[in-house]
Parts: C-alpha cells; sequence; structure tokens
C-alpha cells in the first residue's frame, strides 16, 4: 500500500511517504496471511498472480525478495503463470528490473498517467519524464510484456496531449497500454439518477478516448477490455480476464478484495486493524458477501460487457443458460 506521494485521483487506501522500517514490518505480516491460506490450497496450482497496491517496487530489493520467498513457501506458481507487478516513476531502477526477472515477474505495470509536465502537477506527481522514459525503455528490455496506465480528461488538457504521450510510448516498444479517464464524476452532485454521471468535460474525453481507440488500432492494438490495449503477440493480461470467471481469487494485503465461491470479501482498510487482526490469528476480513446463483451469474455477464464481448456459448455451457 505504500506510495512515495499520494496522487490526487487515486482513491485507494494507501500509506504516502518512505516509511522503510514500516514496509518491512507490512511484508512480514503479508507472508503471516499467505500461511493462513496455504493450507486450503494446497496442492492447487495459482495460474496469475498480481502485485498491485500502492506501489510494490517502491519496496527495497531484500523485501521483494523476502516477498516472493513467502508467495513461493506458501503456493504452488503453475509453470507458465503470468505474474504482474504494479510500479510507478522513481522506483524502478535498472538492477531492480533484473531482479524482477529473476524474481519471474513476467509482466510490469507502470503507472505514469500522462508525459505532459503541466498536466502532471494537476495530480502531485513530480516526477523526471526523461528519467521514467528511461525506467520504461529498461522494463520493456527486460521484461518485455509491460502495461502503461495513462489518462486523460484533464482540465486544460491540449486535444494533442493523450495522442503525444501514446505516441511516446509505441515508440519505445510498449506493446500494452491501459486508457483511464480522469474521474470528476464521483464528486457530481448534480447528476440525474437514472442516467450515467456526467461531469463538464465528460464529451470531450468520450472524443478524446474515440480518438485514441482508433490510433491505437490503426498500429495494431487489440482491446482487451474496454481500454486496455494490446499487441497480441508481445503481451499478455490473463489475470483480468480470468478472474472475472467467478474463479477463486485469494487476495492477501490490506484493503484487498477476493473471491472464494460465490463470496466477495474485502479486507481490513487500515494497516493497524489488519495487523490485530493477523496478531490474532485470524484472516483480516473485513466484510463479504454471499452471492445467490443467479447473482454470481449476473456478476460474470456484467463484467464481460467490459469486454470486447460477451461469449454467450460459454455462459451456456457454465450456467445452462
Amino acid at each position: 500500500p505504500f506510495c512515495a506521494p499520494l496522487c490526487k485521483f487515486c482513491y485507494y487506501p494507501v500509506i504516502p511517504g518512505q516509511r522503510t522500517g514500516e514496509k518491512e514490518t507490512y511484508v512480514r505480516y503479508l507472508v503471516r496471511e499467505m500461511a493462513m491460506y496455504a493450507g486450503q490450497f494446497a496442492g492447487q496450482e495459482c495460474e496469475s498472480l498480481y502485485i498491485g497496491g500502492g506501489t510494490p517496487t517502491s519496496l527495497d530489493n531484500h523485501l521483494l525478495e523476502m516477498l516472493f520467498d513467502g508467495i513461493h513457501r506458501h503456493f504452488r506458481l503453475a509453470r507458465k503463470a503470468e505474474i504482474t507487478i504494479e510500479s510507478a516513476p522513481g522506483t524502478l531502477p535498472r538492477d531492480k528490473v533484473m531482479l524482477l526477472k529473476q524474481l519471474g515477474v513476467t509482466r510490469l505495470s507502470y503507472g505514469i498517467q500522462t508525459l505532459d509536465t503541466q498536466l502532471l502537477a494537476q495530480l502531485n506527481r513530480n516526477y523526471s519524464v526523461h528519467e521514467a522514459v528511461e525506467e520504461i525503455q529498461g522494463a520493456v528490455e527486460l521484461i518485455g510484456n509491460v502495461n502503461i496506465d495513462t489518462m486523460y480528461g484533464f482540465e486544460g488538457e491540449p486535444d494533442d496531449a493523450l495522442i503525444g504521450t501514446l505516441s511516446r510510448f509505441i515508440a519505445i516498444g510498449v506493446p500494452c497500454v491501459s486508457i483511464y479517464s480522469l474521474d470528476g464524476q464521483r464528486c457530481n452532485t448534480d447528476r440525474l439518477r437514472d442516467e450515467p454521471g456526467k461531469d463538464a468535460l465528460f464529451d470531450k474525453k468520450v472524443a478524446l478516448f474515440r480518438n485514441a481507440r482508433g490510433f491505437l488500432a490503426e498500429r495494431g492494438f487489440e482491446p482487451v477490455l474496454q481500454n486496455i490495449f494490446l499487441k497480441p503477440a508481445r503481451a499478455s493480461y490473463r489475470h483480468q480476464l480470468r478472474r472475472w470467471e467467478n474463479l477463486p481469487l485469494i487476495a492477501p494485503g490490506m484493503s484487498s478484495m477476493g473471491y472464494a465461491p460465490r463470496v466477495l470479501y474485502q479486507n481490513q482498510l487500515s494497516i493497524k486493524n489488519y495487523y490485530a487482526d493477523i496478531d490474532a490469528g485470524k484472516l483480516p476480513i473485513l466484510e463479504s458477501e454471499t452471492l445467490s446463483a443467479e447473482m454470481e451469474l449476473a456478476r460474470e455477464v456484467v463484467s464481460q460487457l467490459r469486454f470486447t464481448r460477451v461469449d454467450t456459448r460459454h455462459i451456456l455451457k457454465k450456467y445452462g443458460v
């Protein structure tokens, strides 16, 4: 959950600042939580692993080694498991990328949002664009399967800013990009109840996204989800595709959200309560919801609406409807 700055667009429970001692404590508790699941899943294989945040690559190298040691000690990863880690500018020197590759990371997701320095200032993202581009180049060279998170919909954003950012990423060989709208709609109290939330930039955002989608299609990128595009021969995102098929998803970590058969659950949102539950010898689950068979079906169908198509044959075979 650790990040250097607190980005203005982020609504996740993160811990900003450099807290080296607390990072090691957190990793130790995280491994202890993994141990609580190990017996239940003994003999089963994990087909994908996603290490999110926060900024996992803000951990020092020895803590990353401790984390992966805990993962391999308590879980069995499939031989060709997709292993993703999230990263951010200023946390990915070349020696760390080399370590991640040695640890088995096969996919890296880098949150940079934009290469426009004036727009970055709006987000409280104070990093060197030049150094960030160098980090991305190193990741593309050593890991290959790299996703870049981009963002649009800023106040005063030039019409060509998103295309300019995407062009630079494509030029250095990035094979996957995610495009997110800066979300001002959550704070819009004037929206109509039965209509999608719309902020003042809604129409412009729609136009920017359509333009970006066409730009990427012309360059060989294909949609995986509505806002994630990749070159199939060079990139993958199996974890995101498979997780919405109602497969078991173990989710260790503060505020993590997981899925057991027909049960949605979320861990404690505060680090204090997360530690307290583990010290008490119990899983740090804050809340859970049991789904009916009908709601389990609805969850998968609605989730597939975010993809490029709804696989009706798959739904019929799995649910009989």
